[in-house]
C-alpha cells in the first residue's frame, strides 16, 4: 500500500528520489528501519488509509529529526495534511521533546514551501546551486508562534480538548 502510494506519478513527482521503488528494495528499507531513530505512521481518515507521515533519523543528542508526510490525491485541498503536520510536530516536540524537525522539500514543490513557511519552518540552504531541494528547519518556538492563531482555529471547529 505505501509503496503504491509512494510510487505513484502524482506524488513520485514531489519526491527527492524518483526512481522505482521494487518489493525487495522496499524489503531492505524495512529491514533497516532503527525503531530507536525511525517513526513512521499511516494516516487514517474516517476510516480510510491516506497516506503516510514520518520521523526519522532522530539524533536525541542534537533534539532533531527529519520529516517528512505524503497524501493521496483525494486529500490534497483538505485539512488532512495540515492536521497531520499538527499531530507530528506536536509528537516531535511535547512528546519525545526534540528541538527542531529537518525536511528536504524539491524546489518545484511550490504547495509544500508555502505551506512549510507558514507553519514557521525557514530555508537553510537558500543559495542557488545544483541541489534540486530546500533544506528546511522548524524550531519549536517559530512553531508555536507561527501556527498559535490556525490551531486555536481548529481547537475550536473541532471540540477538541488541549
Amino acid at each position: 500500500m505505501v509503496r503504491r502510494w509512494r510510487t505513484a506519478p502524482e506524488i513520485n513527482q514531489y519526491m527527492l528520489y524518483q526512481e522505482e521503488i521494487t518489493p525487495e528494495m522496499q524489503r531492505r528499507w524495512f529491514a533497516s528501519l532503527d525503531p530507536q531513530r525511525d517513526l513512521h505512521f499511516v494516516i487514517h481518515h474516517d476510516g480510510t488509509a491516506c497516506g503516510l507521515s514520518d520521523l526519522k533519523r532522530i539524533d536525541w543528542d542534537a533534539g532533531t529529526s527529519i520529516g517528512g508526510i505524503f497524501m493521496a490525491r483525494d486529500y490534497w485541498h483538505t485539512d488532512v495534511p495540515m492536521r497531520v503536520n499538527f499531530a507530528a510536530n506536536d509528537y516531535a516536540f511535547y512528546e519525545l521533546e526534540l528541538d527542531a524537525t529537518l525536511c528536504s522539500v524539491r524546489k518545484t514543490n511550490a504547495r509544500a514551501i508555502r505551506f512549510n513557511l507558514a507553519v514557521g519552518y525557514r530555508i537553510v540552504n537558500d543559495e542557488p546551486d545544483d541541489n534540486p531541494a530546500y533544506e528546511m528547519r522548524l524550531d519549536r518556538d517559530d512553531y508555536e508562534e507561527k501556527t498559535r492563531r490556525l490551531r486555536d482555529y481548529l481547537k475550536k471547529v473541532s471540540r477538541m480538548p488541549r
